[in-house]
């Protein structure tokens, strides 16, 4: 690389540093992130649900095959997200690092896979490419496990690179990294078969190669704790993880609320499409076309075989995706292989000025696009300006860190930890959930929380079921409060509340879940408080917008 190169490159890695981490904790975690981040937390697999239970509710206990995954996911992504947990802290910003980081990362790998393939322009190119690539940016602001993938299989491609056109013994270390990745997320089971055919393509001879089979060989060393997994829950339950069961269609009725998932898949090559361009743009995802008629013009005219490899790995992932329902979180996976076609095109036509003017206004086009779509407090709603990708902060974060304050330096009261424990995790033995973090000290003892049950589920889990489960405060539903007052199973533990603290969050029209519903237990609750005319402390997203209402007050006869 020259000089003017390695500027280039520091610059295009700083602007990418800054669009990944700037305001990384303003969206709130409204989707699965909350639930990942909750688990995370103590490397616990529990959802806080019955309807999708899992191993520590089926047995009363955590058997030992069960700490090698999770029920819906391999466990790399939830080890490392608890390695961020247990040095930094838990907060919204903390369970992001592991995709922040990875993206980071991913962008470095992106660039040396580029280099290989044409040389240091389009190694430049490819990642300017990927940093105005709005997927790719998105996926590594929330914690999700595409990011984190993204970077195990842009390393085993890397090596893979190096097997084929440097030296066969790099396989060991791409069987190392593809093992990772599929650790981090099933998908990689469709990016597999485009390896193999591209081997077969390219140059069988490789398949004589006694690195290739050492290199396999390390890459189910690497996989084996989901397969000790998933044969161990095979033959206690009769199927096997969420994932793996969609996959061969078993039915049971472990997991309710995902039982409409087995067996409703279908090509959906529409909705695919269209989730591509509102979280590309349609410029962004228009140009990756013209690069993909481009590179396989260069594959059979030109002989360029070595662009085989990233064009396969597209295909698979997008059928792939549109077969399973391409949900738009998913996709971002696709996100570095378009963007290589991309630079690709402009590597061949960069002698021109006029290309390079147009790159330069479109950049600025899909930079404004970015960052209306992640960064700014109150974004554009026009769909060609913002992405339905956006995440919203709607004060759930806010509500988080008031939270925080609240129970700063506090224990919960003992006879709150008796009823968190006897209603809520019965089912369990207790020295399967007797957390280090229950904090049993004679410290000042903390709130009991009520909180309106009109709130999404997702929040809850990170805001509230984490608190519950991991540190045993009796954090209920304003309808589950009223019925644990008047259970006479938890009346001799009730009553020792008697002059306990007591908080009650009221959600606002902008962070209900249902504005139509009301439930006559938090109109009782907000009412006892009206009438003694507490007023409430104001909870505020970051638009300014009334989110919560928290009102103080104390538990009485």
């Amino acid at each position: 690389m020259s000089q003017n190169q390695k500027i280039v490159f520091a610059v295009i890695l700083l602007a990418a540093t800054g669009l990944i981490f700037f305001r990384l904790g303003r969206a709130d975690p409204l989707a699965d992130d909350a639930h990942y981040a909750m688990r995370a937390l103590g490397y616990f697999d529990y959802m806080a649900s019955q309807q999708q239970t899992t191993p520590v509710q089926w047995f009363g206990q955590r058997p030992v095959w069960s700490y090698l995954s999770f029920h819906d996911h391999p466990p790399l992504y939830f080890f490392v997200q608890h390695i961020f947990f247990k040095f930094f802290g838990s907060s919204i910003v903390v369970s992001r690092l592991t995709s922040a980081l990875a993206a980071a990362g991913s962008l470095v790998l992106f660039f040396f896979i580029a280099r290989l393939l044409g040389g240091p322009r389009l190694g430049l190119l490819a990642m300017g490419a990927l940093v105005l690539n709005n997927y790719f940016i998105w996926q590594g602001r929330i914690g999700l496990l595409e990011s984190f993938f993204i970077f195990w299989v842009l390393l085993g491609l890397l090596f893979l690179l190096k097997a084929i056109q440097v030296k066969h013994k790099f396989f060991m270390h791409s069987g190392l990294f593809f093992g990772l990745a599929l650790l981090t997320k099933y998908t990689f089971l469709f990016i597999a078969p485009a390896i193999v055919l591209f081997a077969l393509v390219y140059d069988r001879t490789v398949l004589k190669s006694k690195h290739l089979w050492l290199g396999v060989l390390v890459f189910f060393l690497v996989i084996s704790p989901l397969i000790v997994y998933n044969m161990n829950m095979l033959q206690d339950r009769g199927h096997f993880d969420v994932q793996l069961s969609d996959l061969f269609g078993q039915q049971h009725d472990d997991w309710p609320v995902l039982r409409s998932r087995v067996g409703g898949l279908h090509f959906n090559f529409r909705d695919t499409a269209s989730y591509l361009i509102s979280g590309m743009s349609w410029p962004y995802f228009l140009l990756v076309l013209a690069a993909l008629l481009f590179t396989i013009f260069l594959i059979f005219h030109e002989k360029q075989k070595i662009l085989t490899l990233p064009l396969l790995v597209l295909f698979f992932l997008f059928v792939f995706l549109a077969y399973v329902g391409g949900a738009d979180r998913w996709l971002g996976v696709m996100a570095p292989f378009a963007s290589l076609f991309v630079a690709v095109l402009l590597n061949r036509f960069w002698q021109y000025h006029s290309v390079r003017a147009v790159s330069a206004l479109l950049g600025i086009y899909f930079l404004i696009f970015l960052i209306n779509s992640n960064h700014v407090s109150a974004a554009s709603s026009n769909k060609y300006l913002t992405s339905t990708l956006r995440k919203e902060n709607l004060g759930f974060n806010q509500l988080d860190e008031k939270l925080s304050i609240f129970l700063y330096n506090k224990r919960p009261r003992p006879a709150a930890v008796d009823i968190a424990t006897r209603l809520w995790f019965s089912e369990i033995k207790p020295e399967a959930i007797d957390f280090p973090t229950i904090d049993k000290s004679e410290g000042e003892e903390g709130p009991i929380i009520v909180t309106d049950p009109n709130i999404s589920w997702f929040p809850v889990a990170w805001l509230f079921e984490r608190r519950k489960f991991y540190e045993r405060y009796l954090i209920a539903s304003a309808d589950e409060f009223a019925a644990i007052a008047s259970s006479a199973d938890t009346q001799p533990s009730f009553s020792r509340l008697q002059g306990s603290e007591l908080l009650f969050i009221k959600a606002s029209t902008t962070t209900v879940a249902k504005p139509d519903l009301v439930v006559p237990e938090t109109e009782m609750v907000l009412d006892l408080f009206k009438k003694s005319n507490i007023q409430p402390q104001i909870i505020f997203d970051d638009k300014g917008r009334e989110a919560f209402y928290i009102y103080e007050g104390v538990i009485n006869q």
